[in-house]
């Protein structure tokens, strides 16, 4: 939140010569009509306690806000110098995540004067002040992924998740993955997809692969904000059929003679085995 004026101040003849406020209002608004997105605060010497504005412990005004409409009546004998304190002490911030260059605020003062300050009706001054509006980069959002099974030998052709962001257009987000098991899961074999909001997932293991990984998943704005998630890959092992090798050679044995070897033959079990 940012101060409105730390130099204004407000002046009334007879309120100053009496120097009490009680009674006097100050309602603060954007121009031309109060706007919920305008939120306003109390700083320096001031202090919030419940709807009351205390100036070194002593009420000083009652306040109200809603709807964007900050009013504030005097109460508690004031002076003239608690009443600039309490407009000095006045904040602005703004909590559109896509807030306008910038906005007028302003000021009504009324003397809430009932015939004491003389006669007529209430006496009324007006101002106003621009706040100019700097834009802060909203980071992007993504959806939880979660955890997701499947079989040695075997990817998952679409893992569903949504990307989001107030600032950019969901087509501009940019969605990089990696994995945090190379050797389960090769990054190269993590492929994005989707399109807008709509994001996809599809992974293979590796070859005979099974156990573990991490991956995670980060999605960046054109202003380089960005969020992550992540999510365990798991791969259970499977039973490989084994296969026997150099079956088809032949070989000669004469009778009487030494025992002919079969060490060309070759058994594999399909090295199974968690990474």
């Amino acid at each position: 939140a940012t101060p409105l004026s730390v130099a204004a101040t407000v002046s009334d003849l007879e309120l100053d010569a009496a120097n009490n406020y009680n009674g006097a209002t100050l309602k603060v608004e954007r121009n031309p009509a109060a706007n919920p997105e305008d939120v306003f605060g109390f700083t320096g010497a001031v202090a919030v306690d419940g709807v009351n504005l205390e100036i070194s412990g002593g009420s000083k005004a009652t306040f109200t806000q809603t709807g964007g409409m900050l009013n504030i009546t005097f109460a508690g004998n004031p002076t003239a110098s608690d009443a600039d304190t309490i407009l000095q002490s006045i904040t602005y911030s703004n909590s559109s995540d896509t807030p306008p260059a910038g906005v007028q605020i302003d000021y009504t003062f009324t003397d809430g004067n009932t015939g004491s300050q003389g006669t007529g009706s209430f006496g009324t001054a007006t101002g106003s002040v621009t706040v100019n509006i700097t834009p802060a980069n909203d980071p992007p959002t993504i959806s939880d992924i979660s955890d997701q099974t499947t079989s040695e030998n075997t990817g998952i052709p679409s893992i569903s998740f949504t990307v989001g962001d107030v600032d950019t257009a969901a087509a501009s987000l940019t969605v990089s993955v990696s994995s945090l098991n190379t050797t389960l899961v090769p990054d190269a074999n993590i492929v994005a997809g989707g399109s807008g909001a709509s994001r996809t997932l599809s992974i293979l293991p590796a070859t005979n692969a099974s156990g573990t990984a991490t991956i995670l998943v980060i999605v960046t704005d054109d202003d380089f904000g960005s969020a992550s998630t992540n999510f365990v890959l798991t791969v259970t092992s499977v039973d490989d059929v084994p296969t026997a090798t150099n079956l088809t050679q032949s070989q000669t044995y004469v009778e009487g003679a030494t025992d002919v070897p079969l060490d060309d033959i070759v058994v594999n079990d399909g090295g199974d085995g968690d990474q």
